[in-house]
């Protein structure tokens, strides 16, 4: 009797990339929303997991590399992707975005002062919003249909808004998470030129060890991003982790 196969239940689409070999189309629009006859190249590959009975949610993922294991930036992945982790397992009903965002920048001071970056604590560099000089985004978002989905800041199934966070106007998610939502979890650190160029020129000069932001500057920085599923149980899924793990 011949062993039945195995059933698919997922497609990863590895779309990331800066289209180099399209310049200069990619300029404008990015590789995978090329035309292709009259509709997006993804699309193509998204009509065929379709009809193979892939069926789910948009997705959002980001990881980094380092081509040298041995590096002091690969040890900073390796931090910055348990820091991660930590702030995934920090999801669940009822849980702030906002608090985990904040939670998130001193998981990001943790990682500056690990790495001799800062030289002050992690209250006192976010406090100072050093923090956002390396780390200039919000945690997450809602995923659904859409990649960077709405709802995140809606007050009541009415569609009454939440009022802005003071520190965070323009994070995308503010609204406690509920069940069977998709969020994504994506923190990061930056060495940016022309943010570091400000925080160099500020009254918080100081606070930096600027010969350890120059061994980091060439890597550009790191992010690290899954998607985790909140359950009607009160069980949180990383949905993201297991393709990959499935992928490698």
């Amino acid at each position: 009797m011949t062993p039945a196969s195995p059933v698919i239940r997922k497609a990863v689409f590895p779309v990331g990339g800066m289209g180099t070999r399209f310049l200069p189309a990619t300029l404008a629009i990015p590789k995978e929303m090329l035309p292709v006859v009259d509709k997006p190249l993804i699309q193509y590959a998204v009509e065929e997991a379709y009809a193979a009975g892939i069926r789910g949610y948009a997705s959002d993922i980001t990881r980094t590399y380092a081509y040298d294991p041995g590096s002091d930036f690969a040890a900073m992945i390796d931090v910055m992707d348990a820091a991660q982790q930590e702030l995934v397992a920090g999801g669940g009903i009822g849980k702030s975005p906002v608090d985990l965002h904040v939670l998130s920048h001193f998981k990001a001071a943790d990682v500056l002062r690990q790495f001799d970056i800062i030289n002050v604590s992690a209250e006192d560099a976010f406090s100072s919003d050093i923090t956002a000089t390396f780390y200039p985004h919000g945690l997450g978002h809602h995923l659904g249909c859409n990649v960077h989905d709405k709802g995140g800041n809606l007050a009541n199934a009415q569609g009454d808004l939440l009022p802005p966070p003071e520190k965070y106007p323009k994070l995308r998610s503010a609204s406690p998470m509920v069940a069977n939502q998709i969020h994504t979890v994506e923190p990061g650190l930056y060495f940016i030129p022309a943010l570091l160029e400000k925080l160099r020129q500020g009254e918080h000069a100081s606070k930096i060890n600027w010969s350890r932001v120059d061994d980091f500057l060439p890597f550009g920085g790191i992010r690290i991003e899954d998607n985790i599923v909140v359950h009607a149980d009160g069980s949180l899924e990383n949905l993201t982790r297991d393709a990959f793990r499935d992928v490698t």
